[in-house]
């Protein structure tokens, strides 16, 4: 079901993008019913109104400099115990595989998430939606501590 919501997300933030300068990583919360517009998102070239359920908190990163945007979701419900999680490519960019977990250098290679909960990460630049360790319960902002 996260793995459905994440890339219907993502699909609906993919409907194109722009090129502009250099500008910093833009980090926006999304908030249920919440429209993201352009000038929230320069990436964007329209307005996105992403659908989420009770109980997700999501949030997206838009980086111009790559023509990126990465979209990171959790459920306050979601398993909290310790789990081995498989390292999973979730993109390219500047020229760099980018994986679901900084620890990882390999497909095959495991880690481990804290009993804090996992949450899932996507991006526009190939790769797969995968689980990554969030590093505290899931709330409000939480997502964004896994953005690469």
């Amino acid at each position: 079901m996260k793995n459905k919501i994440l890339t219907a997300l993502l699909l609906s933030l993919g409907m194109g993008f722009g090129a502009s300068t250099y500008a910093a990583p833009e980090n926006i919360d999304i908030a249920i019913g919440e429209k993201i517009e352009k000038d929230d998102c320069s990436v964007l070239d329209e307005a996105v109104t992403p659908s989420l359920s009770k109980g997700v908190f999501a949030s997206i990163q838009c980086e111009v400099d790559y023509n990126l945007v990465q979209v990171a979701a959790c459920h306050e419900s979601g398993r909290k115990k310790v789990e081995e999680i498989t390292c999973a490519i979730i993109g390219e960019w500047n020229d760099t595989v980018q994986w679901n977990d900084s620890s990882c250098a390999a497909a095959g290679d495991t880690f481990e998430t804290a009993a804090t909960g996992k949450g899932f990460i996507g991006t526009n630049a190939g790769g797969s939606i995968a689980a990554a360790d969030l590093g505290a319960a899931c709330a409000d902002g939480v997502p964004q501590a896994i953005f690469r």
